[in-house]
């Protein structure tokens, strides 16, 4: 009977070898294209570009030596790029910190740019503080505090007595409204602790409610976005942990920004990653869930209309889906979303899955016929360590949709 046996484990390690292999599912290749890259300086932490494409504004920060080898130099500060022809037009440094070296090395925090629909100022999220700049100068014109909610003290009694330590607050989206000075700012505190805070630009006020109080779901939002005229934001909240089968309760959520109070509801059936709402009410859903071994090699893009909750369209990917962000053109014609190809790792050891990154593309779609336009070249080497981890830095498409920015450029689409 040994050999029976001995065959039998043979199969079943084939089985797992071929299914993490990432060719279970493989679809045909979508035609890549080695698009123009336009390089941006300083590896930035946030970039957008002009509604009229002409620049490119980021958000990065400078690390310097100082006299004392304990402590280093921080800089963060705003550039304006006309990319084009790789020429800085403006700089504005926000602030200037001297830090000890041990805590730089562990120091993190969320960084946004944005332009205003109308191009004529650029808002910067740094440290709880908005920071109002005019965009062809980036000059200062006021600054806004958002406090966030208050951290969380927990202790824990350890060896040596009782510990405490602090939860801090840390904005996980940052989204302009397309139609009024107005933003939108997601706070997470953990992982089921949730507010948004409407920011209007011109005044200064601000509108805080809590997600779990209105009924969004009991995990943090992964995505906020608002509706065209701007008198809506959608809001994405998975309902399970990664990795979990998705439920089919609510996870995309329309809310009215100053209340909270939800008016529409449905569920993508992913584990939503990502939204984009279009001027004609189309939303559109990625996931962000593990690969997995026996299941989820291939999570379409999801199609909805938002009124109704209707399926309309699922798009493939080039074989393992379409994954992690998206993002639309604000005339609605075109979408970008990351398609890299990811396959599932086996820890033998701990016998536990893993996902694997081959490569890294995204795909644009007309969204007239939903047709595959063009999909770049492997951008690996100008995002490793970074796009590769559950998309960490989101694909931007440009207002007009000729652009895509991601990682450290700019890419011009035919």
């Amino acid at each position: 009977m040994l050999p029976i046996v001995s065959s039998r484990f043979a199969s079943i390690t084939l089985l797992l070898l071929w299914l993490t292999s990432g060719f279970a599912s493989a679809e045909r290749p979508f035609p890549q294209r080695e698009l123009r890259a336009y390089g941006l300086h300083g590896d930035p932490n946030s970039a957008d570009v002009s509604p009229d494409d002409s620049f490119v504004v980021t958000e990065l920060s400078r690390r310097e030596t100082t006299n004392d080898p304990a402590t280093v130099k921080f800089s963060d500060l705003v550039q304006l790029w006309d990319f084009r022809n790789d020429k800085l037009v403006a700089e504005n440094v926000l602030r200037v910190q001297i830090r000890e070296k041990r805590r730089a090395l562990t120091y993190s925090r969320s960084e946004y740019v944005r332009y205003s629909p109308d191009g004529k100022i650029v808002i910067a999220y740094l440290d709880r503080a908005l920071y109002v700049l005019r965009a062809d100068d980036l000059q200062e014109i006021r600054q806004i505090s958002v406090t966030g909610p208050p951290a969380e003290t927990r202790t824990y009694k350890g060896r040596h007595g009782v510990h405490t330590y602090a939860i801090e607050s840390e904005v996980t989206s940052l989204e302009m409204s397309p139609a009024r000075r107005e933003l939108a700012i997601v706070w997470a505190r953990g992982s089921s602790n949730s507010w948004i805070d409407v920011v209007d630009l011109d005044s200064a006020k601000q509108t805080v409610w809590d997600t779990r109080e209105r009924g969004l779901g009991w995990l943090n939002p992964k995505a906020v976005s608002w509706t065209n005229g701007g008198d809506h934001l959608v809001v994405a909240v998975p309902n399970v942990f990664p990795c979990e089968r998705p439920l089919h309760t609510p996870d995309v959520f329309v809310v009215d920004p100053a209340s909270g109070a939800i008016e529409n509801k449905l569920s993508t059936g992913l584990l939503v990653s990502d939204i984009v709402v279009t001027a004609d009410g189309r939303l559109f859903a990625v996931d962000y869930d593990c690969v997995g071994v026996f299941a989820d090699h291939d999570p379409k893009m999801r199609v909805f209309d938002l009124r109704t909750g209707k399926r309309l369209k699922e798009l493939s990917g080039r074989g393992t889906g379409v994954r992690y962000s998206a993002s639309a053109s604000r005339n609605g014609n075109r979408l970008t979303a990351y398609t890299g190809i990811v396959k599932a790792g086996f820890d033998w050891g701990d016998m536990v899955p893993f996902d694997t990154h081959i490569d890294a593309t995204f795909s644009v779609w007309d969204l007239s016929n939903y047709e595959v336009l063009v999909t770049s070249q492997n951008l690996a080497d100008r995002t490793e360590g970074r796009f590769r981890v559950a998309g960490q830095i989101p694909l931007r498409m440009s207002p007009t949709g000729q652009f895509v920015v991601q990682g450290r450029a700019v890419y011009e689409l035919p």
